[in-house]
């Protein structure tokens, strides 16, 4: 039997690279029947051949291209069928391809190839038309936040920015383009989104504190608003701006407030720690996804997490299989195209909430402080407490009450004052630069270490903050220069060299920035630990000595998990007992991977080489999910249904770094349908 496209690669029957044009070939135009030891294209390589073409075509030469080798098959009557169906699926997806002319010029060949065809491209360039046409402006007097209540706020505010979220391009995911210098351009909606998500958090942390001045009592009203936006939010799958409520509940200004949050009710406080529960990032994000998966459209999903995935998508894996660049690898194709088609996906099926254009107007003129000056406003109001120095492990897990107020600094500040683009601080970082782990990072974490970002990327304020929460505010001064890097990296002889003079006082110093490295190594899956994370993941585990063998082999996190007693030895470690300890930790990583369910494995996609092959792992049993939240009425904790039962993923899901397949949302229709 003759074989088609000898010039692809193939791994356990499915598509893994070769020339370009054969890679389309295949996808678009050759049968299963034809080569009985393969699988048959699947819809999602189809669709990451849809949203990454354009890294190597442009849509018109992409189109000439398809003509081309419908041209050269033996059977045109079957090649113009696929084809068709290959176009309907395209225009479906990417209806931002196609101006009018190039439009026009694809219903003209449909129209020649058959008449009934033609007829759903013609009603598809009709409905384009009609979208995207400008609401009017209300010339009504905007009402103040006060005058809108909660569901009206949630609603108003998902429909202006979900508008924006299903405007988005597959080429602005494209080479990163929502992170280049030029993003504006390239990546608008994207960007806008950043923007965004910058100015609410920003905006309910100034609404909080400028509340001040009409006293405590509303100020801790203004606090019990926001918390009855997030859980309408949240009962409407709307996570983005949850996160966006969240992010300014826990700046680090309003973290501070001591006084503000002893005045909060323990229940408002503790639905903000269960709405946080959701989006903390441990295990790569593992409850979001989990609650994600468990939901029907519409969503509005957390943005940043898909970048992030994308981004490791581009940087853990080459473009081409060979040093000719001839064989491009498509499984690179496929992590980021079901990435960006999932992303997308979202988009299909709208919010039916009913417009009220003075609210929407009011949404886009707000107006709030920078993230230098809440933090100033926040001292104006509460100085910093100089105080003895206190244990830091004398809190008591059980003190629900005060709990909320022992979270460090933080909110979502990825950048704070070292930024260079302070437009984009905080979330809006996540946004626009995912190579960075996200916010919240730990937020809703039991510890009184928790943090509400990624220790490593505090600024040398949220230091000082989370010096201020442990009672630590004589040594603020000494830590003025140190920044959240620098802190992980901190040893005993740098503590004396800062003023530490007592050495059960460094002891439990050097306890809690265990715990905060610690936090840092949570925000990354293991394979994608750098040579210096797993130095500190031995600081963690009480082996500092043997970080020198460690170093000189530059063992990574991916290497680090594939270890046996025969590389430890070669490694250097001699002594039985730091090899048997290394062992029975990395066993109980292994275990948490395991146990991590395949809604959790769907992001961080690092190399799909060796580390993807030796490690494919199947989905373990589900983690329950909660139910909706209906008006406010609280949020339902996840051990209520820790034995509900989940969807399996299709055997065919493309699959995630430690080969759990990636998700997609129950009851979701795909991308387009022929």
């Amino acid at each position: 039997m003759r074989d088609l496209n000898p010039s692809l690669i193939f791994e356990k029957g499915l598509l893994k690279g070769g020339p370009f044009l054969s890679i389309i070939e295949w996808l678009v135009f050759d049968s299963p029947e034809q080569r009985t030891d393969l699988k048959a294209p699947q819809q999602d390589d189809i669709s990451a051949l849809i949203y990454c073409y354009r890294a190597f075509l442009a849509p018109k030469d992409f189109f000439v291209t398809l003509q081309t080798i419908k041209s050269k098959k033996q059977d045109p009557i079957n090649a113009s069928k696929r084809l068709i169906q290959f176009l309907r699926r395209w225009v479906l997806c990417c209806t931002k391809d196609f101006t009018n002319a190039f439009f026009k010029e694809v219903i003209s060949f449909v129209e020649s190839e058959s008449k009934d065809e033609a007829n759903f491209f013609k009603l598809q360039f009709i409905r384009r038309g009609t979208l995207n046409k400008a609401s009017k402006k209300s010339e009504n007097q905007l009402p103040s936040f006060g005058q809108i209540n909660a569901t009206d706020f949630a609603e108003q505010l998902t429909m202006l920015e979900f508008e924006h979220f299903q405007a988005v391009n597959s080429t602005e995911f494209l080479r990163k383009n929502w992170s280049s210098e030029q993003k504006d351009v390239l990546a608008p909606h994207l960007t806008f989104l950043s923007h965004n998500f910058n100015k609410i958090s920003y905006w309910v942390a100034t609404e909080i504190l400028e509340g001040h001045q009409y006293g405590l009592k509303n100020q801790v009203e203004l606090v019990r608003k926001f918390v009855q936006i997030a859980e309408y939010l949240f009962s409407i799958n709307n996570y983005l701006n949850l996160m966006e409520i969240l992010s300014g509940l826990t700046h680090c200004s309003i973290q501070r407030y001591k006084s503000l949050w002893e005045a909060v009710p323990v229940k408002v406080k503790s639905t903000i720690e269960e709405l946080s529960d959701y989006m903390k990032p441990n295990q790569n994000y593992h409850n979001y996804r989990e609650l994600e998966y468990s939901k029907s459209l519409p969503i509005f999903p957390y943005v940043a997490i898909y970048l992030r995935d994308i981004t490791f998508g581009y940087d853990g894996n080459s473009d081409y299989l060979d040093d000719k660049k001839d064989q491009v690898n498509f499984e690179k194709i496929r992590i980021i195209g079901t990435r960006i088609a999932r992303l997308l996906s979202f988009g299909v099926v709208n919010y039916k909430f009913t417009a009220r254009p003075d609210i929407q107007q009011y949404l886009t003129q707000l107006s709030y402080l920078d993230d230098e000056t809440l933090y100033q406003r926040s001292l104006e109001l509460e100085p910093l407490r100089v105080s003895s120095v206190v244990s830091m492990d004398s809190s008591s897990p059980s003190d629900s009450n005060s709990q909320l107020l022992r979270e460090p600094s933080g909110s979502s500040d990825l950048s704070s004052e070292d930024a260079s683009d302070e437009s984009d601080v905080r979330i809006g970082t996540a946004l626009s630069d995912p190579d960075l782990d996200l916010s919240l990072a730990n937020y809703g974490n039991s510890s009184p270490l928790a943090t509400s970002k990624d220790p490593l990327l505090w600024s040398r304020r949220d230091v000082q903050a989370w010096l201020e929460n442990l009672g630590e505010t004589i040594m603020i001064d000494a830590f003025s220069d140190i920044t959240g890097a620098q802190l992980l990296e901190i040893t005993h002889d740098q503590l004396i060299s800062l003023g530490l003079s007592k050495i059960g006082h460094r002891i439990k110093f050097m306890q809690n920035v265990q715990q905060l490295r610690m936090a840092h190594l949570r925000t990354k899956p293991h394979e994608s630990w750098n040579a210096m994370e797993v130095l500190m993941w031995l600081d963690v585990h009480d082996l500092p000595l043997l970080k020198t063998d460690f170093l000189k082999a530059h063992i990574n996190g991916r290497q680090l998990l594939q270890l046996c007693s025969a590389d430890l030895m070669k490694i250097g470690v001699s002594k039985i007992s730091d090899r048997k300890k290394i062992l029975h930790r990395l066993k109980m990583m292994e275990g948490s991977l395991l146990s991590t369910d395949a809604g959790a494995t769907g992001g961080a996609l690092a190399s799909t080489g060796e580390m993807v092959a030796s490690r494919r792992l199947g989905p373990a049993s589900a983690a329950g999910v909660p139910g909706n939240v209906a008006g406010g009425g609280g949020v339902s904790r996840r051990r209520a249904h820790q034995n509900s039962p989940r969807p399996t993923p299709p055997a065919t899901s493309p699959r995630g770094p430690r080969g759990g397949p990636l998700p997609g949302p129950r009851s979701h229709p795909p991308p387009a349908s022929s």
